[in-house]
């Protein structure tokens, strides 16, 4: 298969290099297809998420980056090898946040649980809980809103 390298890779290896083509095997879990939108080389904080987020999410998000006082986010979806990512994202100082125990299995931490750290492919994660979890009302939404907040406080210090 051929490397789809990022506009300036590209540049860099086709005029300066000379390099025309580079051929890769395929990992064994298939192509790898991570998605990342932010802007890279200044983020602090990854955020995974395995489908698409809804409007009511995106809000959720949005409130809780500002009540973190996370200014510089990337947003990450797709799926791949680890050392895919680990090139992709290439930043030691990242700290990333999966919500909930479906996208830490699509992310590739296993079936983690809320509040279980797990270092891969060069990033520390935290799992937290699933952003549907914390929309609506009530007393079980309310105390999953404490404990994620609480995670996602301990995680960003």
């Amino acid at each position: 298969m051929s490397l789809l390298l990022a506009s300036p890779q590209k540049y860099y290896w086709r005029e300066v290099l000379g390099i025309r083509e580079v051929l890769m095997p395929e990992s064994a879990s298939g192509p790898s297809s991570w998605k990342v939108e932010g802007e890279l080389p200044t983020a602090e904080v990854i955020a995974f998420f395995a489908e698409p987020w809804t409007a009511a999410q995106q809000e959720l998000w949005q409130r809780l980056s500002e009540a973190l006082k996370i200014s510089r986010a990337l947003l990450l979806s797709g799926r791949g090898s680890e050392g895919d990512l680990s090139q992709v994202l290439n930043s030691p100082n990242l700290k990333g946040i999966v919500f909930g125990s479906r996208a830490s299995a699509e992310l590739g931490l296993g079936k983690a649980r809320p509040g279980e750290r797990h270092s891969w492919a060069g990033v520390q994660w935290c799992v937290t809980h699933a952003l549907n979890d914390m929309l609506g009302g009530g007393p079980q939404v309310a105390a999953t809103k404490r404990e994620t907040w609480g995670h996602l406080q301990e995680h960003l210090k």
